[in-house]
């Protein structure tokens, strides 16, 4: 069976990578403290233990004009 997919968005420096470890276990995504974000460009993370892959994203900061 083919694995799902989970896209992680949101801010730079909410958590989502740390939420990523938190999931699969171990501290395998990036992770720092501060407002700036860690995650530089889109990440896929898998497990064996797991039917589907997590994506890490760039911090998502929507601008209204």
């Amino acid at each position: 069976m083919d694995k799902g997919n989970i896209l992680v968005i949101g801010d730079s420096g909410v958590g989502k990578s740390t939420l990523i470890n938190a999931v699969l276990g171990e501290e395998i995504a990036e992770t720092d403290f501060g407002d700036k974000g860690t995650t530089k460009e889109l990440k896929v993370y898998e497990s064996d233990v797991l039917d589907f892959r997590i994506i890490d994203t760039v911090g998502f900061e929507p601008s209204f004009f």
